[in-house]
């Protein structure tokens, strides 16, 4: 498909084009007009209006008292279940608000899933995300408001009118562009990033993780261990509760997420989108199902007509685009009544935006990290992630700091939001995303992670028969005519990245 800007298209649509809204909300302290099919629940000071059938879990004190509520998926890795009842918090009512705060953060600290929890008890009124953001909230001290999309927050001429067009057209977010830092297209809306807390009193984001520097660990395969064991926990519950899709590709990630899934393959199907030209990831994924019997789903690419690229981009606040946008309709070829599980996070431990030249102490500044994100050193850019580099220089590392970046900036901002345009065709959960798992990966040793050693020992852990087929390349003749092509194709590729950012 052309690379294009599709948003000047909205000027004249804006105004017929609406959002589905499945599975989003509205959150505010007055009544709000909202559109037909969300349901309106009181807690504390607060009223959550919710579309779709993502559940919505009481939280309580051991004493019965209202704490707040949970609305989403979400999974006690303990012992691995979703939870289903009223979410008990150890702690009483009369507990001080150390003590509350202390006993939240271990609470959010061992669960994974995709959802928010709001705390509405005296001086503690907030909103927190899940370990990565993947049910991502934006919010308007303006406008008094926290939703899912911008789309809720603002009426339908103010939508237009409040956007940052010149930051919308440098980033170029209908190819692969996107907004980190907690910036939004639209100048009277942020975007709360992962491991912060929204203050509901100051309207202010808080970090509450990492609150102390992450010690490297002394065995990296026992550690990679505990993450193996983290994941099975978050699938096992999954499986529990419903059936299940798997995303498989040539790659690691998935690689991965298979070997841990190994005993939960009855209840799993897995699942690949193919084109009318195979590639390497449906190669490698014919060549494990004929060698492991594998129960896999090839799904022909569906490419989304304008009109649907157009609503790809008001359900998603005009935040994220790429490729996505372009094949999101193939997911209607799925079971709605699964949950579908992709390997978002891996890359966490790949070391993906480190360079060769990194030490621990190689100094990121606002513009080297936009550099490595591919994006322009735009001024409003450059001002969010210096005070989000003022959060954790200190705490961490350059390499932790760079995986962190990738966790806040580009799951909980690129990746979280992309998934209110998917979510009306499957739930989603994602299985990597745990802070458990994240603080693990944090510890590892960096020449571990340049190495891409974690997927590696993962699988040879759960599954070693998976590592006999390659990862990501044709075996034999095949893999060295294609390498040759790739050789050839380089020149024009090193010419784009030139007169790209």
């Amino acid at each position: 498909m052309k690379r294009e800007w599709l948003f000047p298209r909205y000027r004249e649509r804006i105004l017929i084009m609406h959002g589905h809204h499945y599975n989003q909300f509205l959150i505010s302290a007055t009544e709000r007009e909202v559109a037909p099919g969300f349901e309106a629940t009181k807690h504390g000071g607060w009223i959550l209006y919710k579309n779709g059938d993502l559940p919505l879990l009481l939280l309580q004190t051991l004493d019965g008292k209202p704490l707040g509520c949970i609305l989403g998926l979400i999974i006690d890795t303990q012992v691995s279940v979703l939870f289903k009842g009223p979410v008990i918090i150890p702690i009483l009512s009369s507990d001080s608000c150390a003590a509350k705060e202390m006993a939240i953060h271990q609470f959010l600290d061992r669960v994974g899933g995709r959802f928010v929890c709001i705390i509405a008890d005296g001086d503690l009124q907030r909103l927190y995300l899940d370990a990565a953001g993947s049910l991502s909230c934006v919010y308007s001290n303006q406008h008094g408001i926290m939703a899912s999309t911008p789309e809720l927050i603002l009426n339908e001429k103010s939508y237009y009118s409040d956007m940052d067009h010149d930051l919308v057209a440098k980033l170029d977010v209908s190819f692969h562009g996107w907004f980190p830092g907690g910036v939004t297209p639209h100048k009277s809306i942020s975007r709360l990033l992962p491991n912060h807390y929204l203050d509901l009193r100051s309207w202010r984001q808080v970090r509450h993780w990492p609150e102390s520097k992450i010690e490297m660990t002394t065995s990296a395969e026992w550690t990679a261990s505990k993450i193996a064991d983290n994941i099975k926990a978050s699938i096992r519950a999954v499986t529990n509760a419903r059936k299940a899709y798997l995303p498989v590709t040539a790659g690691r990630d998935s690689r991965m997420l298979l070997a841990c899934a190994k005993a939960e393959l009855d209840r799993t199907k897995l699942v690949i989108f193919v084109d009318i030209k195979e590639n390497v990831d449906q190669y490698i994924v014919r060549k494990l199902e004929s060698i492991f019997g594998l129960d896999v789903d090839y799904l022909p690419i569906a490419y989304a007509s304008l009109e649907e690229r157009d609503q790809w981009y008001y359900e998603v606040g005009h935040c994220v685009g790429g490729r996505i946008s372009e094949i999101y309709p193939t997911l209607r070829k799925l079971d709605h009544k699964r949950i579908i599980m992709p390997g978002f996070g891996g890359e966490v431990g790949r070391a993906y935006y480190w360079s060769a030249k990194d030490t621990r102490s190689t100094e990121i500044t606002p513009e080297e990290l936009l550099r490595r994100f591919h994006l322009p050193p735009h001024p409003v850019l450059r001002r969010a992630l210096r005070g989000w580099l003022a959060e954790v220089s200190e705490l961490l590392d350059t390499f932790q700091l760079l995986d962190l970046a990738y966790i806040e900036h580009r799951l909980g901002a690129w990746g979280g939001p992309q998934t209110y345009g998917q979510v009306k065709f499957t739930d989603h959960i994602y299985p990597m995303l745990h802070r458990a798992i994240f603080k693990d990966i944090l510890s590892l040793p960096p020449e571990y992670k340049a190495g891409n050693c974690l997927p590696v020992d993962i699988i040879r852990k759960e599954w070693p028969e998976l590592l006999n087929v390659p990862f990501n390349k044709y075996p034999g003749i095949k893999g060295v005519i294609e390498k040759g092509k790739k050789i050839r194709r380089l020149p024009s590729k090193i010419s784009r990245i030139i007169r790209g950012y």
